[in-house]
């Protein structure tokens, strides 16, 4: 059985596809496990709570706050100055609070449990700690200490 040389062209294509694919998955993985990649991590969460305070609606279908990149990486940043993972512990701890009142509203399927969350505590440590982070890896986005090491080989 003989292939057309279009089954030839789509199957090389198919491949160079998958690899570019590849690459670009152990790509993301490197930045991820590399010490500005954990931060870039904990700075992602910090929006997407910011937004969710943003548009926070008291009703029980609401998903509570990110925090599973905190907890992972809480111990490995080190190396970010003492003041900011302060402000971060904080602000993760109130997140953490929060999201046990919404998991209990969601419990008893009750809007006017979730009336009773105060999110006005959670804003202003919030916007704090999500700008002190943002100016961290702005400053140190060059820096190589801090950026995935490069491989040598395409096997090593």
């Amino acid at each position: 059985m003989q292939l057309s040389e279009t089954a030839i062209n789509v199957i090389f294509l198919v491949a160079i596809v998958l690899l570019l694919a590849f690459s670009f998955y152990i790509r993301i993985r490197r930045m991820k496990r590399s010490a500005l990649g954990r931060v870039a991590t904990i700075l992602g969460d910090l929006n997407k709570n910011q937004k969710l305070v943003d548009d926070f609606s008291y009703h029980h279908a609401v998903k509570g706050f990110r925090t599973r990149a905190w907890k992972k990486n809480k111990d490995t940043i080190e190396f970010i100055p003492e003041n900011v993972r302060i402000k971060l512990a904080k602000v993760f701890e109130m997140s953490d609070e929060v999201n046990d009142r919404i998991k209990s509203a969601k419990r008893v399927k009750s809007d006017s449990y979730m009336a009773g969350i105060d999110l006005s505590r959670l804003k202003t440590p919030l916007a704090e700690a999500r700008q002190q982070l943002r100016e961290w890896v702005q400053e140190n986005m060059q820096n190589p200490e801090y950026l995935p090491k490069r491989r040598r080989g395409l096997f090593r």
